[in-house]
């Protein structure tokens, strides 16, 4: 009887074993990172930039940080800025990171943000050039959520 539970208990495994292999669990779609910049050394403002422009509307999470590259940074002002074209109109973030000259002991600015672009319709980011013209870099990602 022990022999008889035995096998039909090692069966049992081996099959249901079996139907995970042959069945197995559907991945998640992860999100793909579809432009991304790193801009060193700038000193002058950056006009609109397109660093994306979509194929099939979609939502998009853009990161972006921009940092002083040297310590003489007090009295600084500067920002990253995004547009883009949802269903109802064009739309400009300028204030997606920002330093005000009175938080500009920090020396950085970071900032993230979701929107829903346009196929077709460029996404673009600015930055306005610190007001000494110290030297900073500008890193920004888009992902296709």
């Amino acid at each position: 009887m022990r022999k008889l539970s035995f096998i039909l208990g090692a069966l049992l495994l081996i099959g249901a074993s079996q139907l995970v292999r042959s069945n197995p669990p559907m991945p998640l779609p992860s999100p793909q990172i579809v432009a991304s910049v790193a801009l060193l050394n700038q000193t002058a403002n950056i006009p609109p930039t397109t660093v994306y422009t979509p194929t099939v509307d979609g939502v998009f999470h853009i990161d972006g940080y921009e940092v002083f590259t040297n310590s003489s940074f007090a009295s600084n002002n500067t920002n990253i800025g995004i547009q883009w074209t949802d269903e109802l109109a064009f739309r400009s973030n300028t204030q997606f990171c920002n330093v005000p000259t009175s938080s500009s002991t920090l020396g950085y600015c970071q900032g993230d943000i979701v929107i829903h672009a346009l196929a077709g319709q460029p996404i673009q980011f600015l930055s306005g050039a610190p007001t000494t013209g110290t030297p900073f870099n500008l890193y920004l990602t888009v992902v296709k959520e």
